[in-house]
């Protein structure tokens, strides 16, 4: 015989109300666990919940042993923060890491232009910065002790892009022309492939037409579908037309420098969506999910844009 399923104990009342506030909590660490432990209350096995919470098996069934042996004590997260860190880098110790941290990881013959804590440690020991190698923690703190937070410490390094510089100042001056302008937003039937990607494009300059636009600025990265031979000879000879014809709305693009995430002005706006967006109690259906999206980011709701079918054969070769 298998081994029998496993549940959390029957929570008491006062137990319940807290996992119920959890749901509420902005805390993802917090919010997951509640989720886990009320789901397994109701009587959901721990294959069920798993792909719900985005959780392996193990680690749901860890929740629930947490919760049996600890009560809503699972719910918090305890420190995995190293306590003895500051003795590692004195005051002048920590001004060089400072100074490392502001030139690429390739200067210090590292195969990568962006840098992570770990690698800060393992440069700050070679570079006989502290005695020992340090944990990715320790850098973390170190920087903090002046006021440097990691995320800002990232961006400080430049990419290996040799042209990061230029698109960099390009992108920063037409983003600020850009933020008087609202925000557009379609929802795709199928994956967003090149032809999705062209009749998006082609109404971005209806729209901007309609609104007296001269020119739509598109800020993206390096998808395949933004990047590929069939959008970027598509958007030439948009571009070529209308100038020709002395008419239309022109598409400047500002691509995203490699290796350098934290430039895309949507990613911040993203994850301010999904905040306004997710239903901690349940999931949402693809309905509600796209009625409450566009209210969130104040657009219209428009048809879908649909990904083309081919019954052509299938060729690795580029069209």
């Amino acid at each position: 015989m298998g081994k029998a399923p496993l549940f959390v104990r029957p929570p008491t009342d006062v137990e319940r109300r807290a996992l119920e506030d959890g749901l509420r909590s902005p805390d993802a660490f917090v919010l997951r666990r509640a989720q886990i432990i009320l789901a397994s209350a109701q009587g959901e096995q721990v294959g069920v919940i798993a792909p719900r919470v985005g959780f392996s098996g193990q680690a749901v069934r860890a929740v629930i042993q947490a919760f049996n042996a600890h009560g809503v004590a699972a719910l918090r997260q305890r420190s995995r923060r190293n306590r003895i860190i500051y003795r590692s880098f004195d005051t002048a110790g920590a001004e060089a890491l400072r100074d490392v941290l502001h030139r690429s990881p390739r200067d210090f013959d590292k195969p990568t232009g962006v840098w992570t804590l770990d690698l800060a440690a393992e440069v700050a020991q070679e570079q006989g910065l502290t005695a020992w190698r340090v944990s990715g923690e320790t850098i973390r703190a170190t920087l903090a002790r002046m006021g440097v937070r990691w995320r800002r410490a990232k961006e400080w390094i430049t990419s290996p892009d040799p042209e990061y510089a230029r698109k960099k100042a390009r992108r920063d001056r037409l983003i600020r022309l850009a933020q008087r302008h609202p925000d557009w937003l379609r929802f795709v039937e199928g994956r967003p492939v090149s032809a999705v990607t062209i009749d998006f494009l082609r109404w971005c300059t209806v729209r901007a037409q309609e609104r007296g636009k001269r020119a739509v600025l598109l800020v993206w990265d390096n998808a395949s579908w933004h990047d590929s031979q069939i959008v970027r000879s598509w958007l030439r000879q948009h571009n070529r037309q209308v100038k020709q014809s002395g008419h239309g709305v022109r598409l400047v693009v500002c691509s995203l420098p490699t290796k350098s995430p934290w430039l895309n002005p949507i990613e911040p706006k993203w994850l301010a969506g999904k905040k306004r967006v997710a239903e901690p109690a349940r999931l949402l259906s693809a309905q509600d999910l796209e009625d409450r999206v566009c209210a969130a980011f104040g657009c219209d709701r428009e048809p879908h844009l649909i990904q083309p079918h081919t019954d052509a054969p299938k060729s690795k070769k580029a069209a």
